[in-house]
């Protein structure tokens, strides 16, 4: 029984005492107690989670963001101040690392970031960004991912190419290494979205060029290294006068006409950068010699099938687009 139940029930201090057989003292000091014990105001605790209505709410506007996002890609507009032919660079698969052809990849760069009217565009897997398992094969470079890491900020922001498009390929976007590339370019200056690309190339006097981009496009043949990206214009219908893709360590370049829809669009797959691969040699992969980047001329003022041309060898393209350009 509580001295306060006690001192009630039998009218004071003392008689609570004697009923209790304890001392009148230890009444007085078991009601002080109590009564500091009552002045401790408990908190109430509170359900941290927000009502379910507010949940739905939120998760229904970030798909509504994400609507809004797919239909601002969805061929979204790179405006050059230019009516003139210009070029556009392919950079196939750089994988920036110990089995880079650094040689090729940094003539490329220098022609890409010198020549007037070049513009560049990287089809994704900057970098090998080993992860899970493949993490061992760190051991196997010289280079560890922090400088990797760095090499990917000089080829994106201090290699003095301007780049039109960045795509993500599947070793871009293992352990969050596409937000990470996303966040070099301090400047949002490229377009780097994931995986693929469509956009409208508009030139002075709003001449307009399509171009459908991605790391890699359904499809594959045995026979045919170009099945994927010819197939594009046929199956996806993006209705596009360009399709490259990259991915496969593999290049080649087909042009045909669509009678139906008026178009001779240019289909490319670019080889990439990657040499003296570990992995390709022992599965029985071949390795190409050329390729590893395909320059583009596009001619807004030309009719198809002209419109678009290609040049695996970089330098001659150059050439051309240089004469095209009336010489500067």
């Amino acid at each position: 029984m509580k001295a306060s139940e006690a001192v009630a029930n039998y009218g004071s201090n003392r008689a609570a005492a004697r009923a209790l057989g304890v001392d009148p003292k230890t009444i007085r000091n078991r009601l002080a107690k109590e009564k500091a014990t009552a002045a401790v105001k408990i908190p109430t605790i509170k359900n941290r989670n927000v009502p379910i209505a507010t949940v739905i709410k939120r998760l229904a506007q970030g798909v509504a963001n994400d609507d809004a996002n797919a239909r601002d890609r969805k061929w979204f507009r790179v405006h050059v101040n230019d009516a003139k032919p210009i070029g556009l660079m392919w950079f196939g698969d750089p994988h920036l690392g110990t089995h880079t052809a650094w040689d090729t990849l940094s003539k490329h760069v220098a022609l890409c970031a010198t020549t007037p009217g070049m513009y560049g565009a990287n089809i994704g897997d900057t970098t090998n960004n080993w992860v899970g398992r493949l993490t061992r094969l760190y051991a196997d470079e010289d280079i560890s991912r922090q400088t990797e890491r760095r090499l990917a900020k000089w080829f994106l922001a201090e290699s003095g190419v301007t780049w039109l498009a960045w795509l993500m390929g599947n070793h871009d976007e293992w352990e969050h290494g596409a937000e990470i590339l996303r966040l070099m370019d301090i400047h949002n200056r490229v377009p780097m979205l994931d995986w693929e690309a469509k956009f409208e190339i508009v030139f002075k006097g709003k001449n307009k060029v399509r171009v459908h981009a991605a790391h890699d496009f359904p499809g594959n043949s045995m026979w045919n290294i170009t099945h994927a990206p010819a197939r594009a214009p046929r199956m996806l219908g993006t209705d596009a006068d360009l399709y490259v893709c990259g991915h496969r360590h593999d290049w080649g370049i087909q042009q045909f006409e669509q009678t139906e829809r008026g178009k001779c669009p240019l289909a490319i797959r670019v080889r990439g950068y990657k040499k003296h691969d570990p992995y390709a040699r022992r599965h029985g992969y071949q390795q190409a010699e050329h390729g590893a980047s395909i320059l583009t001329i596009i001619d807004p003022a030309a009719s198809t099938p002209g419109r678009v041309t290609a040049f695996v060898d970089i330098e001659q393209g150059v050439k051309v687009l240089k004469a095209l350009r009336g010489g500067k």
